[in-house]
C-alpha cells in the first residue's frame, strides 16, 4: 500500500546499481519539507525541520518543536531502500518511525507518537549530502 501511496506522488524508486551499503546510503541530513496537515511555516518552529541519520545508527529530528535523538537500521527490502527508528525526545517524549527513500534524494516517511498520534513527513536531502 505505501508504495502505491508513493508512486501516486510521484516518487521514484532509487536505482538498482547503487553498491553502498543501506546505511551509507541514507546517511546524512534530510530536510523535512511536509508534514501531513500542516504547512511548512507550522514544522520550522524552533529551527528548519529535519531528520539526521549519522553512523553507528544514531541520529535526531526536530520538527514542531519536537527535539529528539534516533536509534536507526536500514535496510533494502523488496527492493526498497527502508529504515525503521526509535526515538526519544528531550521533554520525554518517545516513539518509532519508518522511512522509505522514493527517489534520488527524496524520503516519505512516518513517526509515531508514543500514546498518540502520527505524523506523514516527506524530506529531500539537504546541503552537501545531495547526490
Amino acid at each position: 500500500a505505501t508504495v502505491f501511496v508513493l508512486a501516486r506522488l510521484g516518487f521514484e524508486k532509487e536505482p538498482d546499481c547503487m553498491t553502498r551499503s543501506p546505511q551509507e546510503r541514507i546517511k546524512g541530513k534530510w530536510r523535512i519539507t511536509e508534514v501531513e496537515g500542516s504547512s511548512s511555516p507550522d514544522i520550522n518552529l524552533d529551527e528548519p525541520a529535519h531528520i539526521e541519520f549519522l553512523e553507528d545508527g544514531i541520529g535526531g529530528f526536530c520538527m514542531a518543536g519536537l527535539d529528539a535523538d534516533v536509534d536507526f537500521i536500514a535496510f533494502e527490502k523488496d527492493r526498497e531502500l527502508q529504515i525503521e527508528f526509535t526515538w526519544a525526545g528531550i521533554h520525554d517524549e518517545c516513539g518509532r518511525g519508518t522511512a522509505y527513500i522514493t527517489g534520488k534524494n527524496k524520503m516519505a516517511g512516518e513517526i509515531w507518537i508514543h500514546m498518540g498520534p502520527h505524523i506523514l513527513f516527506y524530506a529531500t536531502r539537504w546541503g552537501r549530502w545531495a547526490l
